[in-house]
């Protein structure tokens, strides 16, 4: 059980070895797919509403802007808002497989949930909140699994159980919790309709703008935080401002990964975040990193 309130921020590197990509991946992806732009992914484009031009519009200032990530792109360019989430949604639904999902080599969800494990009854006094900054629903799923596949309980005394584990996503997801009747199953299914569910529920915030109600729980729980634990984080300046580290009073000293980060990287990051950030070995894995640098509770 988790005794000490804990806050995990996760980055698109969180879900990677659960088949997600990067956010540099999900780019080169969509490029990739809208350049070979079979009669699939033509009809599948048409029947949401973009013809040829959209499509190449949307593809070339995606491949010329330079910026990172999609979302990036998004930030700025407006008018590419609706195409943009489209391409998101339309790229990371195959993704959701449970194959891949629960037969991962590193399963760092399966860590988590060990370090969760409480008698059922007990559940609800884990003291833990997950910031994410992805789309993906897998640690949900995950979490859901597990539990009911631990105690064989009914989805309805499961689910009361696991909303006291906020995993807030702060832009938005694919299509809501798994297993709510108003979203989107989990489910790697592309058609129209799983496609405007998904690209519905995403949130690509402006310049001056955020998700206030997501973003105000987040820093609500990390003002309150005694543990702030970075996974698979890319310490993007704007992303880390979002957070505003200045307002973490009771954290004492967070910790992260830094997987095939420079050491020059690490210490802007650690410029950015302040309160003395501790950075993991760039080498390590999440699962290997939440080993060697952290004993999470479980009296």
């Amino acid at each position: 059980m988790i005794t000490t309130p804990t806050v995990l921020i996760l980055g698109a590197g969180s879900s990677l070895m659960y088949g997600f990509p990067s956010g540099a991946r999900l780019r080169k992806q969509i490029l990739q797919r809208l350049s070979s732009g079979g009669s699939e992914m033509r009809r599948t484009y048409e029947s949401m509403g973009f013809n040829k031009h959209a499509v190449q519009v949307f593809h070339d200032a995606l491949l010329k802007s330079g910026t990172e990530s999609v979302d990036a792109l998004l930030e700025h360019r407006t008018d590419l808002l609706t195409i943009g989430k489209t391409a998101i949604a339309e790229a990371l639904i195959p993704c959701e497989n449970e194959a891949a999902l629960f037969n991962a080599k590193r399963d760092w969800y399966g860590y988590l949930a060990d370090r969760l494990d409480a008698p059922f009854d007990r559940f609800n006094e884990n003291r833990l909140t997950v910031v994410t900054f992805n789309y993906d629903r897998s640690l949900e799923w995950y979490l859901f699994n597990s539990l009911g596949a631990r105690f064989s309980k009914k989805h309805a005394e499961v689910i009361r159980q696991l909303s006291n584990i906020p995993i807030i996503h702060l832009y938005g997801t694919l299509g809501g919790v798994p297993w709510d009747s108003h979203s989107r199953q989990y489910d790697p299914t592309l058609n129209p309709k799983s496609i405007r569910l998904a690209r519905d529920a995403i949130k690509i915030i402006h310049e001056g703008e955020r998700n206030e109600e997501e973003f105000d729980r987040a820093l609500n729980a990390l003002r309150t935080a005694k543990r702030i634990i970075f996974l698979g984080f890319g310490y993007n300046r704007t992303n880390i401002s979002r957070l505003e580290p200045k307002e973490w009073k009771n954290c004492g000293q967070p910790i992260g990964t830094a997987v095939e980060r420079t050491e020059m990287e690490n210490q802007e990051a650690g410029r950015l975040i302040g309160h003395g950030i501790t950075f993991g070995d760039p080498n390590w894995d999440i699962l290997t990193f939440l080993r060697e640098m952290i004993t999470l509770d479980r009296p």
